[in-house]
């Protein structure tokens, strides 16, 4: 890995200028952080399976991904105090996914069984 103070003949600097420019794209009604964040889930490349259900909280239930289904399980957005609440979790059982074997294949969800939790082996 190398810093860029040590690589001659680029500018970062311009070039970090010019990404800033290019994303001044800025969300600002609560209506547009709803939609680009359902844009970013519809359009996940090779997306999981999604399931929208109703979790019984008082049975323990909560939203999870399964790594053998290779499937995301969702409360109702209806069950959260918010819709941004929703897609929170949501992304966060999505950014699970990403570790499937058809995606970035990490060793850390292989040999996840069903019972057992994210980070206990």
């Amino acid at each position: 890995m190398f810093n860029e103070r040590d690589i001659e003949g680029i500018d970062f600097k311009a070039k970090r200028d010019k990404l800033k420019s290019k994303s001044k794209t800025v969300l600002k009604t609560e209506e547009q952080k709803i939609l680009a964040a359902e844009l970013m889930l519809k359009n996940m490349p090779l997306k999981p399976k999604f399931l929208i259900k109703y979790i019984d909280k008082n049975k323990n239930e909560s939203p999870y991904y399964s790594p053998s289904l290779d499937k995301v399980v969702m409360s109702q957005k209806t069950q959260f105090d918010n819709l941004g609440q929703w897609y929170g979790v949501a992304f966060h059982e999505h950014i699970h996914a990403t570790g499937h074997s058809k995606r970035t294949d990490r060793r850390s969800i292989k040999g996840f069984t069903h019972g057992t939790r994210w980070g206990d082996t």
